[in-house]
């Protein structure tokens, strides 16, 4: 059995988040669901991207595949799509808390 790590808790951890954000937008306050799959989104490319750098900082590969140099993606890039990702959501994110 694999011992428990930063990874597999951040994945274990986001998921949950993100599960929890898709499907209890029922369930959630009025004001907060339309936002909730915006949430649910930011949650998960985060998630992703932290154990992607995590893999690059610790293996030295940010993805399972060849490690014959054929696949190399540096840690600037990982950075630069993450916040891609999270500038996606941001703004939708931020109306949020200026109009309530």
């Amino acid at each position: 059995m694999k011992r428990f790590d930063f990874r597999n808790i951040t994945v274990i951890v986001g998921a949950a988040l993100f599960f929890a954000l898709m499907m209890g937008k029922p369930f959630l306050p009025a004001w907060f669901r339309p936002y909730a799959h915006l949430s649910g989104f930011l949650v998960a490319a985060g998630m992703f991207g932290v154990v992607a750098l995590q893999n690059k900082i610790s293996t030295g590969l940010a993805l399972p595949g060849r490690k014959n140099g054929k696949i190399v993606i540096s840690r600037t890039k990982i950075v630069a799509l993450i916040i891609i990702l999270i500038l996606a959501v941001l703004l939708p994110i931020f109306h949020l808390f200026k109009t309530y």
